[in-house]
């Protein structure tokens, strides 16, 4: 199956997307050479609950496809990479931008490779933290993907 997009021209374009058009929801900065994306969220009434706060989705939504992102990226075409565990643990609401950083290291990467390439099924985790435009923690977020090679 050939790709139609890549990570890099999905990341640029991810605000277009409907439902994260309409959530407000875009990707602030990233460097796949580095291994790092950034989200950001702005609060609007399609993303508000019923105290004028973000909607507990549209906090996890910001922060569901980047690691897969990074690691397909890192990985290359060679290996399977997916979702298979998500958490979100909220602090504190707000109504502040929110943001939130992704990042795998390149050890990281190298030991996932190394499992992979072994015969294994990885299951890496990961974790963030989206915080307020203040600097305040607003949630933290885990990740669990499945990674083979193929």
């Amino acid at each position: 199956m050939k790709k139609v997009l890549s990570v890099e021209n999905i990341l640029r374009l991810f605000k277009y997307w409907p439902p994260y058009l309409a959530a407000g929801i875009s990707v602030r900065d990233f460097n796949l050479e580095k291994g790092f994306i950034v989200s950001q969220m702005k609060i609007s009434k399609w993303n508000q609950n019923y105290f004028g706060t973000f909607f507990g989705g549209s906090l996890y939504a910001m922060c569901d496809p980047f690691y897969v992102f990074l690691l397909v990226e890192k990985l290359g075409k060679d290996y399977i990479v997916w979702d298979v565990e998500a958490g979100i643990k909220f602090r504190k609401a707000t109504r502040q931008t929110v943001h939130a950083r992704f990042e795998i290291t390149a050890s990281q990467v190298e030991a996932i490779k190394l499992s992979a390439d072994n015969g294994k099924t990885v299951t890496p985790e990961f974790e963030t933290h989206i915080y307020d435009e203040l600097g305040v923690l607003i949630a933290d977020v885990t990740k669990k993907l499945y990674v083979k090679r193929k």
